[in-house]
């Protein structure tokens, strides 16, 4: 008596890492690493953890195998950039987990590693390492072992500082009052007589001399009161030629 015996091999694969960030470019493997072709079930789903069921083109055996596919939890932060007593802050800012789920901060500033391994740093502190356009680099590690980065690019070294006049003539000097550094201030601007001419809530780098209804102010003094977001003021004088 012959008897034939036939071995049929359960598709394998090897486990798939866990996704520390969004990849829609990647796919499952549709061949097993011991040669065996399939389907996969549901598709595959680049957004949220899942269970994926591997189902064999043809052979004897119909059994299915399973993988696990973690990704995790993509992570939110932003930036925040004030004046404090004329120094000039960059504080990182979590928006949907917390600062103790965060290890290993490091800052760079124009690729240069600075020793600030908090959430915020004084940038006034390191004038040496700024140029004309900077590049501001947060790097740190979650609680997944994850490795994050974030960067930022700021203009200028001059920071915290409002101008003594704005000159919008056009020649790409002094063309507005630049409060960028002050992370969005309330702003008024007053004419001679006290009459509030120019206004703006969250303002950064909008007034070139104009009034509220949009026309051109004329050459002159004008007075202004700033209120930043951490709740310092400034009051003064700004010359508006032409």
């Amino acid at each position: 008596v012959t008897m034939k015996v036939i071995v049929d091999k359960t598709p394998t694969f090897d486990p798939i890492e866990p996704f520390c960030e969004i990849d829609e470019n990647f796919s499952l493997p549709t061949i097993s690493t011991n040669g065996i072709s399939g389907t996969w079930s549901p598709e595959f789903d680049p957004y949220n953890s899942q269970t994926y069921t591997f189902t064999r083109d043809s052979g004897d055996c119909t059994q299915q195998v399973t993988l696990d596919v973690v990704v995790y939890p993509q992570l939110k932060f932003d930036f925040n950039l004030y004046c404090d007593n004329s120094e000039y802050y960059i504080e990182f800012i979590p928006n949907n987990f917390s600062l103790s789920e965060i290890t290993n901060i490091q800052w760079l500033i124009n690729n240069s590693s600075i020793s600030e391994t908090g959430n915020k740093i004084n940038l006034s502190d390191y004038s040496n390492l700024l140029q004309e356009v900077n590049t501001i680099e947060i790097i740190f590690t979650d609680s997944n072992d994850c490795l994050h980065t974030k960067e930022i690019q700021i203009l200028g070294k001059d920071f915290c500082k409002i101008q003594k006049g704005i000159s919008p003539n056009g020649d790409g000097l002094n063309e507005y009052l630049d409060l960028v550094s002050f992370g969005g201030v309330d702003l008024k601007i007053f004419n001679r007589y006290g009459s509030v001419v120019y206004e703006k809530s969250n303002y950064k780098n909008e007034w070139k001399g104009q009034s509220n209804a949009g026309k051109d102010l004329p050459s002159g003094t004008y007075f202004y009161y700033i209120k930043t977001n951490i709740g310092e003021q400034f009051t003064g004088y700004i010359q508006l030629t032409y």
